[in-house]
């Protein structure tokens, strides 16, 4: 959307002036601003320019928004090799962001073969970063033994990361753990209170099992 305000309009001439002249990082807010319609009408094509040109310079983020533009298909149809490619440029040089959808490819298989151990390899990397989405893929394939071996605690400790930071399949997940009572000490007060935030946040499962409490659950699950 176009701004008539002058001070919005003083700064965009500014970024534009400095990705003009090869600045990598206006390079990328331009490229940004017309890919969400900020300042302009939205344009995934001005958008491409600018990011093309920031990527060439090493800008990861460019790097990173231009895979998911051929990830979503923003530029026509879906094309997921052509976003593995951008994804790779941006996760060897660490981009988080970029190492979560790198190595979500590689688990489902998407523009590359699948490969589980090269996906636990970026989700790993981008996990530590602190990428929510992230913990929580790589909680499930250590709770299914893919790309490492088994290890329920292990998944655990990554749910519960991810739910810390609002994630709600991750919550979840946690919630399942402590209202189970596997593989930790059945809890059903920690486990309602996740149960409740992933809820909250629209989660079906989490709706879903909501419901049964306090009767149905509550007694299914101690007995069980």
């Amino acid at each position: 959307m176009k701004s008539s305000n002058p001070g919005v309009k003083q700064a965009i001439s500014a970024i534009r002036e400095a990705a003009e002249a090869g600045n990598a990082r206006a390079q990328y807010h331009l490229g940004w601003m017309y890919a969400n319609g900020l300042g302009f009408a939205q344009n995934y094509k001005q958008a491409v320019k600018w990011w093309r040109k920031a990527a060439a310079q090493g800008q990861t983020a460019a790097q990173c928004d231009m895979g998911l533009l051929y990830a979503q298909g923003r530029l026509g149809s879906v094309d997921y090799g052509k976003a593995v490619k951008w994804f790779h440029l941006a996760a060897e040089q660490g981009h988080g962001v970029a190492q979560w959808h790198l190595g979500w490819c590689y688990r489902d298989g998407l523009g590359v073969i699948k490969n589980h151990e090269e996906a636990m390899k970026w989700l790993h990397l981008a996990a530590l970063k602190g990428n929510a989405d992230a913990q929580n893929a790589l909680g499930s394939m250590y709770a299914k033994g893919l790309g490492a071996e088994a290890s329920e605690m292990t998944a655990l400790s990554w749910w519960e990361r991810a739910a810390m930071q609002g994630q709600p399949i991750a919550q979840y997940r946690l919630a399942c753990a402590y209202i189970d009572g596997w593989p930790v000490k059945q809890n059903m007060a920690k486990g309602l209170k996740w149960l409740t935030r992933s809820a909250a946040s629209g989660t079906p499962e989490a709706l879903d099992l909501l419901k049964k409490i306090p009767v149905e659950l509550r007694s299914q699950r101690q007995t069980g």
